[in-house]
């Protein structure tokens, strides 16, 4: 048995992940513990690399304003390190193209409105430069190839855990606080089954969404444009929807999908034809001459799933479940690395107020269940809405209305800088969905002036011709 539980500092904690969750909560213990040992399932990377311990790796990710700025006051600095390594910052609305159920943006007009930025790189090149800020810490160690079987428990207390390297044996490791972080396939349920504690409700929300993405080197005529993503929703009558992305290397990530039904094939052809397929043949257009950068690569759990931790009537004490073990959202909404990036910020002011002592991990997973409210209400009530989903029950009457709002306030949002403001700055998660319900913003939807407005499908400034100038914000009133 390695006993790691005893410290002149103030103990010590076992984290069993070593993802963005895993590293960010490692680095808020090293705060307040003598030494956080953090176990990895995967080997240890050599830079930025996929991994199958983040099987969502390959595919988009948008990083909310609302996490950056969570990340930022953690790791001070590292956004621009990110930056400076490749990633894209855009200006939201101003830089994006988006093709909401109602119509295009009004780029133009909704600038005005503008509510932060949202960043895109490869989720590799993330994790790698926040892993490396983190483990510059001389109190963090990261131990790779270990696979977590049980915790250790006695006296309602969690005492550490068991472990286990790649062809070697079980060994017990000691601690009196072990954080699971090991993401979507967490088996901390089972594992409080067999000491005897309650298993968690779990509730599941799956829309059947499925995408398939790839990267492409960018073409020199998107160096004309005014805008750096273009987004396309599905609607029931076209149950399709495209991403692309800037990310690092001059490179584009591109993500192609459908609802239950209208999965997208993972053929290059297949996937390139795809595309035409959606609402607006916007994407096709960028991508029908770039050259790809790999294979294309499909991914179907996008289902929620939330996991009550908090809600338990007996759990052992010492133990917190954090991340996409306690919830995972759809990754099409963008939510989950901002949501670690706030547990990890909160998880460090419970620290420094309460300490690491007995009852910080049920205070802490009460904080759990607060940070993850409003992303989970956002993304299983756009869910909701749609025919193919299974679980969460249909819209009560109250639900559709407040449906058929957030419709006007979106819709209102393309063209309205009051609308659009609001509405961004929720979807950018620096404020919850109450902020569209000010006096304002149901001024603006009732009203609704966008009604009449139509904004033309954008042109691309390579198709442009010379009197019209290169990158000219498509929609302009």
């Amino acid at each position: 048995m390695t006993d790691i539980s005893t410290g002149a500092r103030g103990g010590r904690a076992i984290v069993i992940g070593g993802g963005l969750t895993g590293m960010l909560a490692a680095w808020a213990l090293a705060e307040v513990m003598d030494e956080v040992t953090v176990l990895e399932r995967d080997r240890e990377p050599t830079g930025p690399e996929f991994r199958p311990g983040v099987p969502q790796g390959r595919h988009a990710h948008a990083f909310m304003e609302g996490g950056q700025r969570a990340l930022e006051e953690l790791l001070p600095g590292i956004i621009d390190e990110l930056v400076e390594a490749g990633a894209t910052r855009t200006k939201l609305p101003a830089e994006l193209l988006w093709l909401d159920y109602a119509g295009w943006n009004d780029r133009g007009t909704a600038i005005r409105g503008g509510a932060g930025s949202f960043l895109t790189c490869t989720r590799p090149m993330l994790d790698w430069i926040v892993r490396s800020r983190v483990l510059k810490s001389p109190r963090i160690t990261v131990r790779h190839g270990v696979t977590v079987s049980a915790l250790l428990c006695s006296e309602d207390a969690v005492r550490g855990v068991v472990a286990q390297e790649k062809g070697g044996e079980p060994e017990e490791l000691k601690a009196p606080l072990v954080i699971d972080a090991s993401g979507r396939g967490s088996n901390a349920p089972r594992w409080l089954r067999e000491l005897g504690y309650p298993e968690p409700k779990e509730e599941l929300i799956d829309s059947g969404m499925a995408y398939a993405s790839r990267l492409l080197h960018r073409t020199p005529e998107s160096e004309k444009e005014s805008f750096n993503v273009v987004m396309i929703q599905p609607v029931l009558s076209t149950p399709r929807f495209g991403l692309l992305i800037p990310v690092e290397d001059n490179r584009w990530l591109v993500a192609l999908g459908g609802l239950r039904g209208y999965e997208p094939p993972t053929e290059s052809d297949d996937w390139t034809r795809f595309a035409k397929e959606l609402r607006s043949p916007m994407i096709y257009k960028m991508i029908e001459n770039a050259e790809p950068a790999t294979n294309v690569f499909g991914f179907r759990n996008t289902q929620n799933r939330r996991r009550y931790y908090e809600k338990l009537s007996r759990r052992p004490d010492g133990f917190l479940v954090l991340g996409d073990a306690a919830c995972t959202f759809n990754p099409v909404y963008g939510q989950g690395m901002s949501v670690a990036c706030f547990e990890g910020l909160a998880l460090r002011k419970l620290l420094a107020k309460h300490g690491a002592g007995k009852g910080m991990t049920r205070k802490a997973q009460k904080m759990v269940a607060r940070t993850i409210r409003n992303p989970w209400t956002m993304a299983t009530s756009e869910d909701r809405r749609y025919p193919t989903t299974v679980g969460g029950g249909r819209p009560n009457a109250l639900e559709r209305m407040l449906d058929w709002y957030v419709k006007r306030v979106s819709a209102e949002a393309l063209v309205n800088p009051v609308a659009g403001k609001a509405f961004f700055s929720v979807v950018m998660l620096l404020e919850p969905p109450t902020h569209l319900f000010r006096p304002g913003v149901v001024l603006a939807a009732l009203r609704r002036r966008g009604a009449s407005i139509t904004v033309p499908e954008p042109v691309l400034a390579g198709a442009q011709t010379d009197d019209e100038g290169p990158g000219v914000p498509s929609g302009n009133r």
